[in-house]
């Protein structure tokens, strides 16, 4: 072996024979160090064990792994193996000594977009999704572009919004694959929103059927505890409980064989042939969950009756038991009222013309003044301040024209860049010809904008909403003359639900050039539309403002907060006063039943009105008999200098957006891709978004010379997609639509069971009656005594007592 390494390296044979057969483990070396040496490798060896990971520990050994041995590396590094060893001068050789390489994360895309987009919308439509005028939450993208979304409520559990998704897909989309419960699981997490296990306290009706529910519970437990059916009637109870809360709203349709499910059956007055329609099929079928509910409710009441003997606590027992019945069954027709009248919304988004817009009106909670630093002393005793929204919509008929064809002008989301709290971003057109299976009917492009009133004083009554919707329409018509015609939907308030507001669009039309062709409302307490969302970004981006050493006391500092750091997209805010408020003495016009009514429609010989949306042929009312000379109040405003207020758009935009590419540069760039020891140094730097890499600079020089640029989609993650999808989604003006599917659960209706009667869901208007002697006489004698001893009773537990 000796001869053998002095014909190889006659200089260095013995230093060769050392490296090749001396025993590495012994820990023995002849090699002599200097010092500068041993202090550089004392600063390898401690910055590779302060090392987290194994690519940065790599690219320190490339700094000296090609220059020495792997035994000499071993005596500063003990353990190193020659696996690592040879890795480390890998990575010089490839990409350079201790250079550090950036590793992207490749997604792979095991979804369609038109998938979670479908997901998205039936989370956000009306029976699982309740918008809330106040919060905000945050959603963080991988990349940590931060997008807000206005607080939502969930009205039921993630398990139960995928069971009936899963339902509604079987039922209703029978072709259409939908993601698996695990992706779906997990977009339900990533879309953040609050979810709450009740409806108790969103409005009054939910809040007394739950205490009803409640009581009923209570009553069972107290009085019928040991009955071999109170657990069976407890857990019928629940059930039927959840059932409204959730799956009653999906079942309700216009027309039905179910009377519980049907519209027009339900909503039809049987004394008024107004305000009456016969359907056109029989009401044979009963829905199991809604005759769970009645059977349950009957066999609880005659518990009752058999279980108590004395007269006097069955009379209390059974009034009480009647009163929580009654608060149920009013729920139940609440939320089919809601449904129908929400349906008059789709109805005239679907038919809105280029010269119509649709406006939604609604005031928001009073602001309470704050300072940045408030001493305690003017901490107490606010006047808040008042601002009404106003959400105007008008069809996009510059969309409709384009016919989906991609504009390379259009504003794309990129990941990195950080988007605005408010910016707009509609990625729910991202999908692929899969989407006919999905939805059939063509979906409509709209442009909005939100006016924001701000007043220091002033009274929320008709005369003021008046004024406010002469001065949106007067700026309506300033910037688009063609507009002609409004359709105006608000909730119930007393200030919109008026016939001063209602016969006040003679006026208006004068003034503006605007007609008002129907005002539409709510069913009580369940009106929520797109001013809630919009007072709730607002709140958002006012507390911010405040935040950053602002006070905000006045309408005037209000509206500066509104509109700093550019606003909030497609709103602008006025500082705005009332004048001439002796006008407000004049006569006042009056409707005679006008609560009854919630759809108004102008005609040219007068007011046609109905009680239900689309129930009955509806109810006349001559302008004879109407006073529509009542002066509009003048309204003062003033907003930010140099602010333009442009129209919003929420089209959909495609993801098809491949631009060609010639044989040549897709051969180069499978080529380089392919090329696993060469790195490809020259990547397009001319055109953003170009993903070609070249190893050879003439290559490079031929694609930016002749070639065309490879732009490929941008893949996301499921996470990422379902986030801007859902956040684009909320912050669209009118994106609810009624999810309704149909019911499997369906019986023939049995002889036995008593049929509800026609027009079971119209509202129910309770007489006053007036206590007697013996019941004024105990509130007397209660009161007298929180007087003398300073027992203050609280009037839920006198009514419990009495």
């Amino acid at each position: 072996m000796q001869s053998a390494t002095s014909l190889m390296v006659s200089n260095d044979a013995d230093m060769l024979m050392h490296d090749s057969f001396s025993d590495v483990s012994s820990g023995e070396s002849n090699i002599v160090l200097d010092g500068n040496f041993r202090q550089i490798m004392s600063g390898i060896s401690e910055a590779y064990s302060n090392a987290e990971s194994w690519q940065s520990r790599r690219e320190i050994l490339s700094v000296v792994a090609p220059k020495i041995s792997l035994k000499l590396m071993q005596l500063f590094i003990p353990g190193i193996t020659r696996g690592r060893f040879s890795a480390a001068r890998l990575h010089a050789k490839k990409y350079s000594a201790g250079s550090k390489v950036e590793v992207t994360t490749k997604v792979v895309q095991r979804f369609d977009d038109h998938q979670i987009a479908h997901f998205v919308d039936f989370v956000i439509s009306p029976h699982v999704c309740t918008d809330l005028p106040f919060g905000e939450k945050v959603l963080k993208l991988s990349s940590g572009v931060e997008l807000f979304v206005p607080n939502t409520i969930r009205n039921m559990g993630a398990t139960r919004i995928i069971e009936q998704y899963l339902l509604y897909c079987h039922e209703m989309c029978p072709d259409f694959e939908p993601l698996g419960k695990s992706s779906l699981f997990t977009i339900l997490d990533t879309c953040k929103a609050s979810t709450r296990k009740s409806l108790q306290g969103i409005n009054y009706f939910a809040a007394e059927a739950g205490e009803a529910f409640d009581g009923i519970r209570k009553m069972i437990e107290d009085k019928v505890a040991l009955h071999n059916d109170s657990a069976r009637l407890i857990e019928n109870l629940k059930r039927a409980r959840f059932y409204l809360k959730s799956d009653y709203k999906v079942h309700v349709a216009r027309s039905s064989n179910i009377a519980d499910h049907c519209c027009v059956y339900a909503l039809s007055d049987p004394e008024k042939r107004d305000f009456a329609q016969d359907c056109d099929h029989e009401h044979n079928e009963s829905c199991a969950e809604c005759s769970n509910l009645t059977i349950t409710l009957n066999e609880i009441e005659q518990l009752l009756e058999e279980t108590e003997k004395d007269e006097e606590l069955l009379h209390r027992t059974l009034k009480k038991f009647r009163s929580y019945r009654e608060a149920i069954e009013a729920w139940k027709a609440h939320l089919l009222r809601s449904i129908n009248q929400d349906l008059c919304r789709e109805n005239l988004l679907d038919k809105l013309s280029n010269d119509e817009i649709y406006l939604n009106l609604d005031w928001a909670m009073k602001f309470l003044p704050i300072k940045s630093r408030e001493p305690q002393s003017e901490f107490f005793g606010k006047r808040g301040i008042s601002w009404h929204i106003t959400v105007v919509m008008k069809n996009d008929a510059s969309a409709e024209d384009e016919n989906n064809i991609f504009d390379e002008d259009t504003d794309v989301l990129d990941d990195s860049q950080q988007i605005s709290e408010h910016e707009m971003t509609d990625l729910s057109g991202e999908n692929n010809d899969d989407n006919d299976v999905i939805d059939k009917k063509e979906k409509h492009s709209f442009k909005y904008k939100v006016f924001v009133h701000v007043f220091d004083q002033c009274t929320q009554d008709s005369d003021t909403i008046v004024a406010i919707l002469n001065d949106v329409l007067c700026h309506v018509k300033e910037t688009d003359p063609q507009i002609k015609n409004a359709f105006i939907r608000s909730d119930n308030a007393g200030c919109y639900h008026s016939a001063n507001t209602l016969v006040s669009a003679k006026q208006i039309l004068e003034k503006t050039g605007i007609a008002i062709k129907r005002i539409d409302f709510g069913d009580p307490q369940g009106c929520k539309g797109p001013s809630d969302r919009y007072a709730a970004v607002l709140k958002s981006h006012v507390n911010r403002y405040m935040n950053e050493n602002h006070n905000v006391t006045t309408a005037s500092e209000f509206v500066e907060a509104c509109h700093s750091y550019k606003g909030v997209k497609g709103v602008f805010a006025l500082d705005c006063r009332i004048e001439n408020n002796d006008l407000k003495k004049s006569n006042k016009c009056t409707i005679r039943q006008i609560t009854n009514y919630y759809n108004f429609e102008y005609q040219s010989k007068g007011l046609l009105v109905h009680r239900s949306w689309n129930i009955g042929s509806g109810l006349l009312i001559p302008w004879s008999q109407l006073n529509r000379d009542k002066d509009i109040l003048d309204l003062t405003s003033r907003c930010i200098e140099d602010f333009t207020h442009e129209w919003v758009e929420t089209k959909e935009r495609h993801r098809d957006e491949i631009m060609d590419v010639d044989n040549c540069d897709v051969q180069e760039g499978q080529s380089s891709q392919n090329c696993n020891k060469q790195k490809n140094i020259y990547e397009c730097d001319i055109e953003p978004g170009c993903v070609a890499e070249f190893v050879k600079f003439g290559n490079y020089m031929n694609h930016i010379i002749i070639g065309k640029h490879r732009c490929v989609v941008e893949k996301l993650s499921m996470k990422d997609t379902a986030m801007k999808m859902y956040h684009s989604k909320l912050e669209e003006v009118e994106n609810r639509r009624i999810i309704s599917i149909d019911m499997n659960l369906v019986d023939i209706v049995d002889a036995e069971t008593t049929p509800l009667s026609k027009g079971w869901a119209l509202p129910i208007h309770k007489l006053n009656t007036k206590f007697s002697d013996k019941q004024r006489e105990y509130l007397m004698r209660k009161f007298n005594e929180g007087i003398s001893e300073g027992n203050h009773w609280k009037p839920k537990e006198v009514a419990s007592d009495m």
